[in-house]
């Protein structure tokens, strides 16, 4: 029985083979997301230690904002940890998928800098929130098209 081109493929396809490089796109969106992080911080705790403005609490939002960034940007390096709606069955789903966290943490930092511009005041207003989990959902969808058309081309 002869098999289909793309059963070849799906056979062939092994995400736990796939190392992903560097490039000039992801060195670009993990600088932006550094240069955020270092913002915030350095906002955060000017503020904190001199001016007395920043909340413990938002210090304690801001350290898990910051670790979460970090962390997308390092699991996009490993595609195999990645976890999606729908599996990865071809390569420009891997590249869809690494784009996607990285801009995800460039959304991260900079709601956080924002947040630390405003004084740690913004992500307690409902506006702001809501605004800022709108982004991240909108990104998220969008991404998941993406990907789900590459699945559809791919095969």
């Amino acid at each position: 029985m002869k098999m289909k081109q793309s059963d070849q493929q799906q056979e062939k396809f092994d995400i736990k083979k796939i190392k992903v490089g560097r490039t000039i796109e992801g060195t670009i969106l993990e600088a932006f997301t550094v240069m955020f992080l270092i913002g915030t911080w350095v906002i955060a705790l000017t503020r904190h230690q001199f001016v007395g403005g920043m909340q413990n609490d938002w210090l304690k939002v801001a350290i898990i904002i910051s670790i979460a960034a970090i962390a997308l940007l390092v699991v996009a390096y490993f595609p195999r940890y990645m976890k999606n709606a729908h599996q990865l069955t071809n390569i420009r789903q891997v590249l869809i998928s690494v784009r996607s966290l990285r801009v995800l943490a460039v959304e991260f930092a900079l709601m956080i800098l924002c947040n630390a511009i405003a004084g740690g005041t913004m992500l307690g207003q409902p506006f702001w929130t809501s605004t800022a989990v709108a982004v991240i959902i909108i990104t998220c969808l969008i991404f998941y098209l993406f990907i789900y058309r590459a699945k559809k081309n791919g095969e």
